[in-house]
């Protein structure tokens, strides 16, 4: 990958499948994802603070319907959808060197299973470094993170009542500052842990699928700041 200048924004979007074919790999806890495209346009650098409240469909989030996931602007928000048991990142990198953020964001599965999991990316490097924190409808969350393609997980599923089901809309904030790192689900702490691997890069959003169903996701409101 060539290296980028300040002017350069990256759109990146991973998908990795969870068949032992394709990638080796039986957990779905713990997927190999692997980059399928890059696009590039010329727009200013990434300054914080940044919101993306989605009403604009060419303000620079990536458009695409490939065979396995689809990404859109749609009902004032940002929709992904992934098909069967798959893993999806989309990222925001006009600033791959950040350090220090606090990202937060408005999700909620509108179609498919309510086991599939969805939520933040902070420090996304290139060669499949980075942290996650999703959470499940079902009312369960976790944190890890992805080493050069490699789960890493930080955090089990565990459940909390502060996820709202049943379909409704779910508040998500990570905070990576320094070694902390921190989520928060409707203003609820629930996972605060210390990890120095990575440092920095970019941030954006997951959905992993559950099962051969196909999962549908929409986020709204993303904000970026630093602390």
């Amino acid at each position: 990958m060539a290296k980028s200048n300040s002017s350069t924004e990256f759109h990146l979007v991973w998908i990795s499948i969870l068949m032992s074919l394709l990638v080796g790999c039986t957990s779905p806890s713990a997927p190999t994802p692997y980059p399928t495209e890059m696009t590039a346009t010329q727009e200013a650098a990434l300054t914080l603070p940044y919101h993306e409240d989605f009403s604009d469909e060419t303000s620079g989030w990536r458009v695409a319907n490939k065979a396995y996931y689809r990404l859109a602007y749609q009902d004032g928000g940002y929709l992904m959808m992934i098909k069967g048991p798959n893993l999806l990142y989309t990222f925001r990198l006009r600033s791959a060197d950040l350090e220090d953020m606090i990202i937060e964001t408005n999700a909620v599965v509108i179609a498919g299973n309510p086991e599939s999991g969805f939520g933040l990316i902070c420090r996304f490097k290139e060669h499949g470094t980075l942290y996650l924190f999703q959470i499940r409808g079902t009312g369960r969350y976790r944190s890890g993170k992805y080493v050069n393609d490699r789960y890493l997980e930080i955090t089990p599923w565990e459940s909390s009542e502060a996820i709202l089901q049943d379909g409704s809309i779910n508040h998500l904030r990570a905070e990576c500052v320094g070694e902390s790192l921190s989520f928060y689900v409707n203003d609820t702490l629930l996972v605060q842990v210390q990890d120095i691997i990575i440092h920095n890069g970019g941030f954006g959003f997951v959905v992993e699928g559950a099962d051969r169903e196909d999962v549908t996701v929409l986020f709204d409101d993303f904000f970026a700041s630093q602390p």
